[in-house]
């Protein structure tokens, strides 16, 4: 037996004649489609052809955004895989689907690209262009199967790159975590030589975990590894002196922390404050020394932006006043510039949140609260 076969190219159109079940292959030079019982008259049947890129036209409503980094992934992908979607376009050549397609054609220098003319109407084909990317995303993922697959790619040499996911998508996807040897909230008896000593570093992926005085310079230095950081996130002991005995008296069996906070007699952190090279800060602190924070962070340049109250309901009214109203509060801080406002004030149970940025930041208007 025997089928039909059409050929288009550039809008010439040709036929031939194959046996049946005869390999067909696309080439740039053109492609090939099957027709067995072909009927030229069938407008359901959909025929690929190479049209000059710069022809397509852009539909100039399309909501969907193709960020620089995903249109060289997609780029990549057709170097690795070839053309394997077609772009749909309208009889104008106006864009249906295939938008970041055409943007990765066009990053690879590609003249000619294979495309499906669908003959739709103005207002059928608004609706499949939301409608192609819309009911993508509606899909899911077997998140176990989808880590299995990684995992083998990755045993292959496969570059996991190619597949779109990020590195910490596939880290997380592959990881299959380690049981451990003991009970995980089981608390290691103190021996006499520590684990830790002042001076260590802790690689922790990306990141680095430092044993050390955040007022030492040198310190700071190790921890950064020259690095610049943007945003400083800081919890140092607030200065009430906390004094955890009046939980002794609780109930039984209530979970709280009955330990000490070293160096909890200063709330002036300037020292750490001026080491730090970025430009944002966000600093807890407690209450009663919120004055002593705020001209601590102007010493070292910062002008206070705003702070934030903290409510802890489950903190009994009590327990405010023996520790000073100091529950956990946080401050950003931005170097010069005058103080927009007075900060928040603090009421019982809550402590404060400050925010403040260095003069590189961008500048901000005087206002007034009322």
């Amino acid at each position: 037996m025997e089928a039909a076969v059409e050929v288009k190219h550039n809008g010439d159109l040709g036929h031939a004649t194959l046996p049946q079940n005869t390999p067909i292959q696309s080439t740039n030079s053109g492609v090939v489609r099957g027709l067995a019982d072909h009927k030229e008259s069938d407008p359901s049947r959909l025929a690929i052809e190479y049209r000059p890129l710069a022809d397509l036209i852009p539909y100039a409503r399309n909501a969907r955004t193709h960020s620089e980094a995903q249109v060289a992934q997609i780029a990549a992908s057709i170097l690795e895989f070839g053309w394997t979607n077609p772009v749909l376009v309208d009889g104008d050549n106006g864009i249906i689907a295939g938008h970041g397609r055409v943007l990765a054609a066009r990053k690879l220098g590609i003249v000619d690209v294979p495309v499906i003319e669908l003959a739709v109407s103005a207002k059928r084909r608004c609706a499949y262009i939301l409608a192609d990317n819309k009911l993508a995303l509606n899909a899911g993922w077997d998140v176990e199967m989808l880590g299995l697959e990684l995992a083998d790619l990755d045993a292959l040499g496969v570059d996991l790159s190619l597949t779109g996911f990020g590195e910490d998508e596939i880290l997380s996807l592959t990881s299959r975590g380690m049981p451990g040897l003991t009970d995980p909230d089981d608390v290691p008896e103190l021996t006499d030589q520590a684990t830790t000593l002042s001076g260590d570093v802790w690689m922790l992926g990306k990141h680095r975990l430092l044993c050390g005085n955040s007022t030492n310079a040198a310190d700071v230095e190790s921890a950064l590894a020259g690095v610049k950081p943007h945003l400083l996130v800081s919890d140092p002991p607030y200065g009430v002196s906390f004094d955890p005995s009046w939980r002794e008296g609780l109930a039984a069996g209530t979970e709280l922390a009955r330990g000490k906070v070293l160096n909890d007699d200063r709330a002036d952190w300037r020292e750490a404050w001026a080491l730090f090279p970025g430009d944002v800060a966000y600093v807890w602190h407690g209450a009663l020394h919120a004055a002593t924070v705020a001209a601590s962070l102007e010493s070292s340049g910062f002008a206070v932006r705003s702070q934030t109250s903290w409510t802890r309901r489950v903190l009994s009214s009590a327990a405010a006043i023996i520790t000073g109203n100091t529950s956990p509060p946080g401050t950003p801080s931005a170097r010069a510039g005058k103080v927009t406002g007075p900060a928040t004030a603090s009421r019982p149970r809550s402590g404060p949140f400050r925010t403040a940025s260095r003069k590189p930041a961008t500048a901000h208007k005087s206002r007034s609260n009322a």
